[in-house]
């Protein structure tokens, strides 16, 4: 007998999946891109409650039927849930091993729900890959940071964004917080452009290394070309890290529920979400 799908968030979803990998490769693959989240998922209250909110928008876009890609979609996980709520989903990922991955387990999901949903995964460089647009909804979760050469990149987003209502949907470090900028200097100190090399294809890619942006400068990137910005969201003030102590937990979300906080001091929180709809084109 066929499980039934039962997924009302992300999150659900994620830990059925945690549960339920299709194969020791698939395991190792959450175990490394969600090594806090598999350790103790029933235990993450905070973390899941914005985690979920991360896919709010682009499961309203999927329950209406859009065609949507997903750049730098990792091993596919925002990209099988908005299949499963009636997208028509592409991804695309430059890292061969990471879409192998999110073949195999969509392929699981599949066969196990015994359901037919619309998702298919591409290998490599999103503006060289023949892929059909335009796309209702561009959807990038913490991704756009890591692709160059940025302007190239942001011509292929205009290019392939629809003309009736297009919608682009970035989720991006905040990097007006000077801790978020700190960290990322640790890491990657003045280098924030790089070229890699695929360990499973060999080939090489021009890589954004923790190239953050402000939500203002990359909606000026857009806003000469028919783009309408939604005011943007400013969520989450505490770290995985931190998110366990029950005291910072309490604080955190008075913060984030007080509006007038939000407004004022947007460069606490650590993550933003940019949303740019293409004006309609109307046909006269």
């Amino acid at each position: 007998m066929k499980e039934k799908i039962v997924f009302n968030d992300m999150s659900e979803f994620l830990k059925w999946n945690f549960l339920n990998p299709a194969s020791d490769r698939v395991a190792k693959a959450f175990k490394l891109y969600y090594s806090r989240y598999v350790s103790d998922p029933n235990n993450m209250e905070y973390v899941w409650e914005h985690y979920n909110s991360r896919s709010v928008k682009l499961v309203e876009q999927s329950k209406l039927g859009k065609k949507i890609i997903e750049v730098g979609c990792g091993i596919g996980m925002n990209s099988m849930f908005a299949a499963l709520n009636g997208g028509k989903v592409v991804g695309v990922e430059v890292k061969d091993f990471d879409t192998e991955v999110a073949k195999e387990q969509l392929a699981h999901i599949k066969k196990t729900f015994d359901v037919e949903i619309d998702c298919t995964f591409f290998c490599g460089d999103a503006t060289k890959l023949n892929l059909e647009g335009p796309f209702d909804v561009i959807f990038m979760q913490e991704a756009f940071h890591h692709i160059e050469p940025r302007n190239k990149f942001v011509n292929w987003l205009k290019s392939k964004t629809s003309q009736n209502g297009g919608m682009i949907i970035f989720q991006e470090s905040n990097a007006l917080n000077p801790l978020v900028q700190a960290f990322l200097f640790k890491v990657r100190g003045f280098e924030t452009v790089k070229t890699k090399t695929d360990p499973d294809t060999g080939l090489e890619y021009t890589y954004g290394n923790e190239r953050i942006i402000t939500s203002s400068s990359l909606a000026t990137l857009f806003k000469l070309d028919g783009y309408q910005v939604e005011p943007v969201r400013y969520f989450r003030v505490l770290p995985t890290s931190l998110s366990k102590i029950t005291i910072l937990r309490y604080l955190a979300k008075i913060i984030e529920s007080n509006s007038i906080i939000r407004s004022l001091f947007y460069f606490i929180f650590l993550h933003y979400e940019l949303v740019l709809t293409r004006q309609l084109k109307i046909n006269r």
